[in-house]
């Protein structure tokens, strides 16, 4: 199986891409970091969580314009990313795979409205 650089440089980034937000910059962690009650303020300086699939539609450094994969195999957004605030990693296809295999809520919800809660 071949490696896969975990992080991303910014010219590495191409449309189509799986990537997620790995961490914040260290330097923008520090600062808030200082002091304890500022520690709340790392998870608004992110739009998404890390972890979370997105799909890179297009970027113009150091800005990347993402959608966020949804369970059943939506999109949400535009994300847009300061790449001098967040690294980003690159993400397997078995990662993404396994996010829209699950179906979402609003589609089982359709399902159910159409069927009058018969489940076939």
């Amino acid at each position: 199986m071949p490696t896969v650089r975990l992080l991303l440089a910014p010219e590495d980034i191409r449309s189509d891409d799986f990537v997620s937000i790995y961490s914040p910059m260290r330097n923008a962690v520090s600062e808030l970091t200082e002091h304890a009650e500022l520690a709340g303020l790392i998870a608004k300086k992110t739009p998404v969580p890390a972890g979370v699939p997105l799909r890179v539609m297009d970027c113009s450094l150091p800005f990347v314009v993402c959608a966020v994969i949804e369970p059943g195999g939506g999109e949400a957004g535009p994300v847009i990313l300061d790449l001098r605030e967040v690294q980003l990693c690159r993400l397997r296809s078995g990662f993404v795979n396994a996010i829209v295999s699950f179906e979402s809520s609003d589609s089982e919800k359709e399902g159910e409205s159409q069927n009058d809660g018969v489940p076939f």
